[in-house]
């Protein structure tokens, strides 16, 4: 696209001047990329430029860590009771799940004992997988976006293992 400026130059006597400018899509976007980085970049400077000092809290923190308190309860060490078998149920055995459940099979002292996802091709791989390495039949659930409820509520599951996008 050709645009033309027309502009009174000084050095010929106030004679007008005609510039064809040529003008692209491509050019538009250079200028513009450069007025953008341009004035992100006045924003910046003007950003670290120092502005009134911020009264610090360091000495209400100091304060407040030097006081003595008792502490009520702590997570930190605290251990649960060793289960000898823990019971997964798995949910979700798309890409992602059925890498999870070969990875979990290898692990000694876990039992797969449910397996849930809304399409049932999945869940009867999973299956097959189980039996190719020789693990017990584990329970399935599928066909509905709600499988995963009636997982949540079997009563012999020690995890539920959540792998969906």
């Amino acid at each position: 696209m050709n645009k033309v400026l027309i502009y009174n130059d000084k050095t010929w006597n106030k004679n007008l001047k005609i510039i064809i400018i040529k003008s692209s899509r491509r050019n538009f976007f250079k200028t513009a990329t450069f007025a953008g980085a341009g004035a992100m970049a006045t924003g910046m400077l003007a950003g670290c430029t120092p502005k009134e000092q911020a009264e610090s809290n360091l000495a209400a923190i100091l304060d407040s860590v030097r006081k003595s308190h008792t502490q009520k309860f702590n997570m930190s060490g605290y251990a649960a009771p060793a289960i000898p078998v823990v019971r997964i149920g798995m949910i979700g055995l798309g890409d992602r799940g059925s890498g999870a459940l070969e990875r979990l099979s290898f692990i000694e002292g876990v039992e797969i004992r449910a397996l849930c996802d809304k399409r049932e091709v999945a869940v009867k791989e999973s299956q097959k997988y189980l039996q190719s390495i020789g693990r017990p039949v584990a329970q399935e659930l599928f066909g509905s976006e709600e499988s995963w409820k009636k997982l949540s509520e079997l009563p012999d599951l020690d995890l539920i293992y959540i792998c969906t996008p």
